[in-house]
């Protein structure tokens, strides 16, 4: 399978890409989207809030940086892993890990609407 960046780049190109690389390139940018997104947060509340530890979490950032700069070259089912790929035994397991912690420490029930609709309903 080609990289995920080879993938981005032979989409923008009109090139063909398999529904499966799409899909695996769409699963690895979304969990690069979310690392980053919650890296710069982290980042930005420590400076807004002088925190002395800000310039740690800089220098950590930027490994962070560099390091999915690299996973946009590998794979993507080599970057995510059989717990990142939907269908795979292993990912149905950390799905089920994940949902039953989100129970726990919310009430609500994923895999039942209706939790969300009595939550609303409290509101």
């Amino acid at each position: 399978m080609r990289s995920t960046v080879e993938i981005i780049v032979a989409t923008q190109d009109s090139s063909s890409v398999t529904l499966e690389e799409a899909k695996l390139a769409l699963l690895v940018m979304s969990a690069i989207s979310g690392i980053t997104e919650r890296r710069l947060r982290t980042l930005a509340e420590g400076v807004l809030e002088g925190k002395a530890v800000a310039k740690m979490q800089a220098n950590e950032s930027l490994r962070m940086l560099t390091h999915l700069f690299a996973a946009r070259k590998l794979a993507p089912a080599a970057w995510l892993g059989a717990e990142g790929i939907p269908g795979t035994p292993e990912h149905a397991e950390r799905q089920r890990v994940a949902k039953s912690v989100f129970k726990k420490a919310t009430g609500l029930d994923l895999d039942d609407p209706r939790s969300f609709e009595e939550q609303e309903k409290g509101k």
